[in-house]
Formats: structure tokens, sequence, C-alpha cells
């Protein structure tokens, strides 16, 4: 997944649960990278010894919007899995990004360990 404007373009890569994963800085010669990331940028410790980080499944889509001058892209109920591979249940992410045309970038973020998700 990527977003791009004139001043910057962001890459997505679903292994980094919603955060970026590079990030370029567009001048008149061509563009700069400013962030290059293999690794998580969360991870949370369990009692039981497991890792859980944020991960988007092969089907996950963010949603896109434009709104108020801004362009938005809202990753929302990013589920987590252990270091095995297994889904830590009731886990839930959020980021919620704001673009804007001058390069200025917000993120909310919503860390969320909810007792009432039941998946199949």
């Amino acid at each position: 997944m990527q977003y791009t404007n004139n001043v910057i373009r962001v890459e997505f890569d679903p292994a980094g649960g919603g955060f970026p994963s590079q990030i370029f800085i567009k001048h008149i010669g061509g563009e700069i990278p400013a962030l290059t990331s293999q690794r998580h940028f969360l991870s949370i410790g369990l009692s039981d010894g497991r890792i859980a980080t944020p991960f988007l499944p092969p089907d996950y889509e963010p949603i896109r919007v434009s709104y108020a001058g801004a362009d938005r892209l809202y990753f929302d109920t990013i589920p987590f899995r252990d270091q095995h591979g297994k889904l830590v249940e009731k886990f839930l992410l959020s980021l919620r990004y704001e673009f804007w045309d001058d390069g200025t970038v917000f993120v909310r973020s919503y860390f969320v360990i909810d007792e009432s998700v039941h998946r199949p």
C-alpha cells in the first residue's frame, strides 16, 4: 500500500501493521529516503512470554477519505499476532493518518484490549 502527494511518498508493508515501512521526501531532483524500517514499531510482551505485534491480513484495505483539505488514511481494527503467527485475541489497534499538501502529517492511534470481540 502506498500514499503519495506532491511532497511525500509513504509505503505501508502489511507486516508493519499499519505503520510506514518507508517514507520519501520529494524534491526537484527526485526523492530522499527519510525512513526505511524492516522492524515492528509496536510490540507488546505478554505475561506468557509471547510477543504481540500488529499485522494487516492479506485482504485488508485501509479506508481512504479526502476531507477539509487533507487526505486521510484509516487503518482501523488492526489485529495482533504473536511471534509464532497465532492470533492474539482481543487486541486491536487503529491508526488514522492525515496527510496535508504542505507535507504535514498527523496520526492518531488507538489501542484497546476489547473483551467484547469474538472472532470466528
